[in-house]
């Protein structure tokens, strides 16, 4: 979501961009490649500004990637085009199904996350993390733990988020392919924050 304040500025194109990936059809196209962008630009940025903890990363990061390149194309033989689109843009893609869904825009924060039940190899690719109402209320249980938590706990948790529950990642599918999730600019401004 967007607040309203930074969704106005935008250009049309970016409206456009940002619209058509509140489907998923549109997330696992269009996101990979927008995520990428802001990510880098953001970067970017915060090393223009003076962030040397992140300009020290990006040395690091960019000497590694120096060692993948040689060994992608020397020892592998594969072109870095190749492996960009047919590994990097197709992970973040799958990457991206799981954020597609797992959040709402609702007043109340404990009805704003979802649970995605399916317990599929898209489950166990995100660590269960589909079980987002049982990981938001236990942060620091175990990947491998959720699903059981998840059981003991299941109508407790849906009655707190409201019953924000999709069967499997094939109903997110059905329901949102060509469908748009939400709005992104946030249908409340943004709601308030919790005091601590």
């Amino acid at each position: 979501y967007l607040t309203p304040g930074d969704w106005a500025p935008l250009s049309a194109l970016s409206r456009l961009l940002l619209g058509a990936q509140g489907t998923l059809a549109g997330r696992l196209l269009i996101g990979p490649f927008w995520a990428i962008a802001t990510f880098l630009a953001g970067e970017a940025k915060a090393i223009r500004d003076g962030d040397r903890a992140i300009a020290r990363c990006w040395a690091l990061h960019s000497a590694a990637v120096g060692v993948l390149v040689v060994w992608i194309a020397g020892v592998c033989g594969m072109s870095l085009g190749l492996y960009v689109l047919g590994f990097a843009i197709p992970g973040t893609s799958l990457m991206l199904i799981r954020s597609f869904c797992e959040h709402r825009a609702e007043r109340e924060v404990e009805r704003r996350t979802a649970v995605v039940e399916g317990r599929g190899l898209l489950a166990l690719l995100f660590l269960n993390n589909n079980l987002h109402a049982a990981h938001h209320e236990h942060p620091h249980l175990a990947w491998y733990r959720l699903p059981a938590y998840w059981r003991a706990n299941r109508a407790r948790l849906l009655t707190a988020n409201g019953g924000l529950l999709y069967r499997s990642y094939g109903d997110v599918f059905a329901r949102f392919l060509f469908r748009r999730h939400d709005a992104v600019p946030h249908p409340l401004g943004r709601a308030p924050r919790r005091t601590p």
